[in-house]
């Protein structure tokens, strides 16, 4: 059993060895990335000077400028919101709808669409 515990020991030895490298990297890259990023240019390496006869390697361009967006002064036409439509069956084949939206015209166009579709005309009231 002693070397069973023995080998147990260094495997634990070993994977608290690992997290320790792990949180120490994880730390260093957490606090050196910002204070990398967040020195002014006075503080970063100068460039190192060109050499005739060497291949230049591409310059990072200098970085932009961004505006805010312009506002116009004509109002934006919002987009119209379509009608929804929920179309049930029950059990005796007849089919009920419940029509949503904002447009009072679409909905009654709609519904008279449906039921034209849907609800049979009887000959008696039909055409009256």
């Amino acid at each position: 059993m002693s070397a069973e515990k023995d080998s147990f020991s260094r495997e634990m030895a070993v994977g608290k060895a690992w997290l320790a490298a792990l949180v120490f990297s994880l730390s260093i890259t957490a606090v050196g990335l910002p204070a990398t990023l967040a020195a002014g240019p006075d503080l970063r390496p100068a460039p190192k000077p060109v050499v005739a006869g060497q291949p230049r390697l591409p310059v990072a361009a200098a970085p932009r400028q961004f505006s805010p967006p312009q506002v116009s002064a004509r109002p934006q036409a919002l987009p119209k919101k379509p009608v929804k439509i929920k179309l049930q069956r029950n059990a005796k084949g007849d089919y009920t709808w419940d029509i949503t939206g904002e447009n009072v015209e679409e909905i009654l166009q709609n519904d008279r669409r449906l039921r034209k579709a849907f609800v049979p005309q009887e000959e008696t009231g039909a055409g009256r």
